[in-house]
C-alpha cells in the first residue's frame, strides 16, 4: 500500500496549535484533554443523530466537528511533547494491518480471515489483559457494554450455536422475573431483570440486530405516538393525567392502526 502525503487533517492540527499559542485564542489555550471530554461526548451523539437522519450534509458537518476534537487532542499531545500526529497515524495504520492478517500477512500471522474480536482478544492476552471486560470503558452505557462483552465471549466460542438457544434463554429469564416479582423479593427481581436484559441483548446480537439501534428506533416511535396521543386526547376533551388508561389506550390503538395502514400504503406504492 502506497503511503500518501499528509493532508488536510494535519493542516487542522497546525491550526489548533496556532489557536493554543499566545497569539491565538484564550479559550482554546485554556483547555486540557479532560476539559474536552463533555464536548467530545456531545459531538459523538450529534454524529450518531446525523447518521440516523440520513442527511448527508449533517453527516459531513458532524464528522468535521468530531475530527476537530481529534485534532485538538492531538495538538495538546504535541504541545506537551508526549506524542505527535505521526505517532497517532502510524499506530492506527499498524493496528489496522495487524487486525487484517489475511490482507497484510507479516510472516507470523496466518494469511487467512480471522475475526476482528478474536484478534483483539489475542492482543490483550499477549499484554496480560485477560479479563473479559478489560479495555471496555467503565462509563460505556450498560446496553452497549453487554453487547461488547458478549462479542468477546463469542470470539472464544462461548456462544449459542444459533439464535434459537438465545430465544429460549429469553423466555426462561422472563419466567424467572415473574417468579421473583410474585415472591415480593425486590433484590431478586432486580437481579432477574438484569439477567433478562442481558439475554435480550444476546439474542439481538445473534440476530445481527444491534440492541442500541433497535431500542433507539422504538423510543422514537413511542415518543412520536405519544405526542400524537396527547394532541388527539386534547381534541377529545381528555386531560392527560386525569383520563383513564382505557380511554387513552383506545386512542393509542387507533394511532397504531393509522400508522400501520400508512406504512402498508407506502410499501404498496414502492412496488
Amino acid at each position: 500500500m502506497a503511503r500518501r502525503k499528509a493532508g488536510k487533517f494535519e493542516d487542522i492540527i497546525d491550526l489548533l496549535v496556532f489557536l493554543r499559542s499566545p497569539e491565538g485564542c484564550p479559550w482554546d489555550r485554556s483547555k486540557g484533554a479532560k476539559d474536552l471530554k463533555p464536548y467530545l461526548l456531545e459531538e459523538c451523539h450529534e454524529l450518531m443523530e446525523a447518521i440516523d437522519s440520513g442527511e448527508m450534509q449533517a453527516l459531513v458537518d458532524e464528522l468535521g466537528d468530531l475530527l476537530l476534537h481529534c485534532a485538538f487532542l492531538t495538538a495538546i499531545g504535541q504541545e506537551a511533547g508526549i506524542f505527535t500526529s505521526r505517532d497517532v497515524f502510524e499506530r492506527l495504520e499498524a493496528k489496522i494491518r495487524r487486525r487484517h492478517p489475511h490482507l497484510f500477512p507479516d510472516g507470523e500471522s496466518k494469511a487467512s480471515p480471522e475475526g476482528w474480536e478474536s484478534i483483539k482478544q489475542k492482543e490483550r492476552q499477549r499484554l496480560g489483559r485477560t479479563g473479559i471486560s478489560e479495555g471496555i470503558p467503565a462509563t460505556l452505557p450498560p446496553l452497549l457494554k453487554a453487547f461488547r462483552i458478549q462479542e468477546r465471549a463469542a470470539a472464544w466460542k462461548f456462544d449459542w450455536s444459533s439464535p434459537d438457544g438465545a430465544l429460549l434463554k429469553v423466555a426462561e429469564e422472563l419466567g424467572e422475573v415473574e417468579r421473583a416479582y410474585r415472591s415480593g423479593d425486590r433484590p431478586e427481581t432486580e437481579q432477574e431483570i438484569g439477567d433478562l436484559l442481558f439475554a435480550v441483548v444476546n439474542l439481538s446480537r445473534l440476530l445481527d440486530i444491534h440492541p442500541e439501534d433497535a431500542l433507539s428506533k422504538t423510543i422514537r416511535k413511542f415518543a412520536r405516538r405519544f405526542d400524537r396521543l396527547a394532541v388527539r386526547a386534547a381534541e377529545c376533551g381528555l386531560v392527560l393525567g386525569e383520563a383513564s388508561l382505557e380511554e387513552l389506550d383506545r386512542i393509542w390503538e387507533a394511532i397504531k392502526k393509522e400508522e400501520d395502514l400508512g406504512e402498508e400504503k407506502d410499501t404498496r406504492g414502492m412496488k
